[in-house]
């Protein structure tokens, strides 16, 4: 079971190392976290998503930027200008996203989890903003990649954010 405390942050923060290292050269740094109930005020258009399923769906995964910063990221990996979301922007936000929760499995999977293989999503919308029925306590993780900003946001599902409140 996923539990928002330091152990998941350093696993998220490894993946996104590992990630961003190996894909782009680009060491990302934590500018701040934080636990909360309240829906994040977005000004992200991009987003991947993947769930961590084991069994049942215990929490989201979600990789927001801007479509300016994806392009500024995915341009040196293509070799290329970027200036539209297009399928190779599309492609490429899914691998990161993919890549990040493969990494963060392993980690999990290591510490006595069974998280399954899922595949990612990508969400594109201007300002856009996601609300599930599953979703309730969300950890945030806001980043600096090369000076642009990104944030990774962890929602838990419904019956796992309510134990983790009769926990405290």
């Amino acid at each position: 079971m996923i539990k928002l405390d330091k152990f998941i942050i350093d696993v998220i923060d490894k993946a996104m190392a590992e990630t961003f290292g190996s894909f782009l050269g680009i060491k990302p740094e934590i500018k701040k976290f934080s636990v909360t109930d309240a829906p994040i005020n977005t000004k992200f258009d991009i987003s991947g998503a993947v769930v961590f399923l084991q069994g049942q769906i215990e929490a989201t995964l979600y990789l927001r930027v801007s479509k300016e910063t994806l392009f500024k990221l995915l341009g040196p990996l293509y070799g290329k200008e970027i200036s539209e979301v297009n399928a190779s922007v599309v492609g490429g936000m899914g691998e990161i996203t993919n890549a990040i929760y493969g990494l963060a499995k392993v980690d999990l999977n290591q510490n006595g989890n069974q998280y399954e293989m899922a595949l990612p999503i990508v969400i594109i919308g201007q300002s856009h903003s996601t609300m599930m029925e599953l979703s309730d306590v969300r950890l945030l993780i806001e980043y600096n990649l090369a000076g642009e900003e990104a944030v990774v946001e962890l929602i838990l599902g419904k019956t796992n954010s309510s134990i983790q409140r009769k926990a405290s």
